[in-house]
């Protein structure tokens, strides 16, 4: 999560907006805090990213789903849609107009605000400082609940870097354990992995 090093070709450094590479040839490179650790990879951020624009929500439920193994109920029917694109109008400000709706906030509130700490970052993983017709980024956020989210922690962030700290330190035990469930999940073809082969697998680990 916290890496200060990747590994880049020419055409990859160039896509990162980087110009030390020069051969086409993989090498590790030291990076800055735009592209350090996993969450920051150009492929991570384009999977979890809509076709114009970037997602908050794909890109916080890839956080609560997938890295803390973190689960939501169905989505109720009225939930309605987020505002369509709008030059002069920041994306997370019409996703908060989105998840006022009593019947989304209950889940958003644990969703979007980690979405935002990616707000830096395109449909396209590119960096960028503005978006729409120069409007300013706001990538602040905060991270409720890192064993449970019925949980009451706290932890508030500046942008990408700040949240993947909070994963490592704060959320390193919750992540591990998530990690080894993933891992029995994808080996074993399973849904719901032994939680004492999880425990013992993390144990060894």
């Amino acid at each position: 999560y916290t890496a200060n090093f990747t590994y880049l070709n020419n055409e990859l450094a160039q896509y990162y907006g980087m110009n030390n590479v020069s051969t086409s040839n993989f090498q590790k490179v030291t990076v800055d805090s735009q592209r350090a650790g996993l969450l920051t990879k150009g492929a991570v951020l384009t999977i979890n990213a809509a076709r114009q624009e970037n997602h908050p929500i794909k890109r916080g439920l890839l956080i609560r789903r997938n890295l803390l193994c973190q689960e939501f109920g169905t989505p109720p029917a009225n939930i309605g849609e987020v505002e369509p694109l709008a030059p002069n109008k920041p994306l997370r400000e019409r996703l908060l107009a989105h998840s006022s709706n009593a019947a989304c906030a209950s889940c958003h509130v644990h969703i979007d605000p980690l979405g935002f700490a990616f707000e830096h970052y395109d449909a396209t993983g590119r960096y960028r400082t503005f978006e729409g017709n120069n409007l300013p980024i706001d990538s602040e956020g905060s991270l409720i609940g890192i064993a449970s989210m019925a949980d009451i922690d706290e932890h508030h962030f500046n942008d990408l870097q700040g949240l993947a700290n909070i994963l490592a330190t704060e959320g390193s035990n919750q992540i591990a354990l998530c990690a080894a469930e993933q891992y029995q999940r994808y080996f074993k073809g399973i849904a719901e992995p032994d939680s004492c082969e999880v425990s013992d697998t993390v144990a060894r680990w």
